[in-house]
C-alpha cells in the first residue's frame, strides 16, 4: 500500500488487491494456485465490467503477482502487462533465496504444485505490450529473472527498465520507473485512440 500514492501520478485507473490468504485479506488454511488464479480472474473481470473502457487496461503484477498477471494476460484480452520484480520460475526463486553457504547443510524441496509455476513458459504466449521493472538491489527476484523473461517474450513492444539501487517491491518509488510507466501508458493510450 505504500506505493499507491505513486500510482496516483499515472493517468490510469488503479485497482489493488490481495489474494485470499495473502497480505491483509483473511487467512486460509491452504493456499492453492488455482484459487489464486481464480481470484485474479474474478478481480480482472469485475474491473473490466465497472471501470471506464475508454482507456487501456494494463495489469501490473509485483513479485508472485507477476505470475498471476501473466496468467490473466494469456486468458483475457488485456491491453498491456507490467511485470515488477517478476518471478521466472519458483525453483529459480527458491534457489535465489537460499544463501549459498547453507546449501551445503540443507536441502529445500519445493512442493510439486509450486515447482510447476513457470512464468517463462507463460510469457512465451503473451504477445501484447509488456513493461518489466526491476531493481539492481532486488535480492528476491534479481535482474536475471526479468532478463530471462524479456528474452523469451515474443512481444514486439517490450521494455526492460532496470532501476539503479532499486529493491524488491519498491520500483514505483523511483523516478525511472514512473517515467517508464508514464511513457508506456501514454503509448498505449495513443495507440488505442488511433
Amino acid at each position: 500500500a505504500g506505493i499507491l500514492d505513486t500510482f496516483a501520478l499515472l493517468p490510469a485507473n488503479v485497482l489493488w488487491f490481495d489474494y485470499r490468504g495473502v497480505g491483509v485479506s483473511g487467512q486460509i488454511d491452504k493456499l492453492e494456485l488455482q484459487d489464486l488464479q481464480s481470484d485474479a480472474l474474478a478481480v480482472y473481470d469485475m474491473a473490466e465490467k465497472n471501470l471506464p473502457r475508454n482507456i487501456p487496461t494494463a495489469l501490473h503484477g509485483i513479485s508472485m503477482g507477476s505470475v498471476l498477471a501473466t496468467y490473466v494476460g494469456n486468458v483475457r484480452d488485456i491491453d498491456a502487462l507490467v511485470l515488477d520484480g517478476a518471478i521466472s520460475t519458483v525453483p529459480a526463486l527458491v534457489e535465489a533465496l537460499v544463501p549459498s553457504w547453507s546449501k551445503t547443510f540443507a536441502t529445500i524441496n519445493v512442493a510439486p504444485e509450486l515447482a510447476e509455476i513457470d512464468n517463462i513458459a507463460q510469457i512465451k504466449r503473451y504477445k501484447n505490450p509488456l513493461l518489466f521493472l526491476v531493481g539492481t538491489e532486488d535480492d528476491i527476484t534479481p535482474v536475471s529473472f526479468s532478463k530471462a523473461l524479456y528474452s523469451e517474450s515474443p512481444s514486439a513492444d517490450k521494455t526492460l527498465v532496470v532501476i539503479p539501487e532499486g529493491t524488491h517491491g519498491r520500483s514505483m518509488k523511483s523516478k525511472e520507473a514512473i517515467d517508464a510507466y508514464l511513457s508506456f501508458i501514454e503509448k498505449l493510450a495513443c495507440c488505442q485512440a488511433g
